[in-house]
């Protein structure tokens, strides 16, 4: 696909039907990032994170002539310090067989426009440590790291220990 795809590309919300597509895009992701097996959701449970009652995130479908190319996952927020609502990514994923056309350049680019529709001022997303192709890509964007920044994660056991749990 050259850039005529990427010229073309759009996106639609998510919606249930959309479940299985979405997972097998996470796990494409979870194997890029060196983590085959990470993911544990499943349709039921993504469809509660994206469209029950406590809904917390929105998902977007990526569309070039008509086929979904990929999706992103994400949810807005307001950092304390500089008090204006920021659109957070939690992951974006092109299928691979898209990927080197401009696709995935277009789908930030419609994900900023969006952010801004909102009245977000800006994007936050993370990248996994030696992912130096994705690193490299969202520096071409225009996208700055900030090194003083670490992410901490609990889960298991010690979630369940915090949490006063048995």
């Amino acid at each position: 696909m050259g850039s005529e795809g990427a010229d073309q590309l759009g996106f639609r919300n998510a919606t249930p039907d959309d479940a299985a597509f979405i997972i097998a895009n996470l796990e494409g992701l979870a194997e890029v990032e060196g983590r085959p097996g990470a993911v544990r959701s499943t349709p039921h449970v993504l469809c509660e994170a994206l469209f029950g009652e406590r809904a917390t995130a929105e998902c977007v479908i990526f569309e070039s002539e008509s086929a979904p190319v990929g999706h992103a996952w994400f949810f807005e927020r307001v950092p304390t310090f500089s008090g204006q609502r920021v659109l957070c990514l939690e992951d974006i994923y092109i299928r691979p067989e898209h990927r080197g056309s401009g696709i995935g350049a277009r789908a930030m680019a419609l994900l900023a426009a969006l952010a801004k529709s909102r009245g977000c001022r800006g994007m936050l997303w993370e990248v996994k440590a030696g992912n130096d192709g994705a690193e490299r890509f969202y520096t071409r964007l225009g996208a700055t790291h900030d090194p003083s920044i670490l992410s901490y994660e609990i889960f298991g056991e010690e979630f369940e220990r915090l949490a006063g749990g048995d």
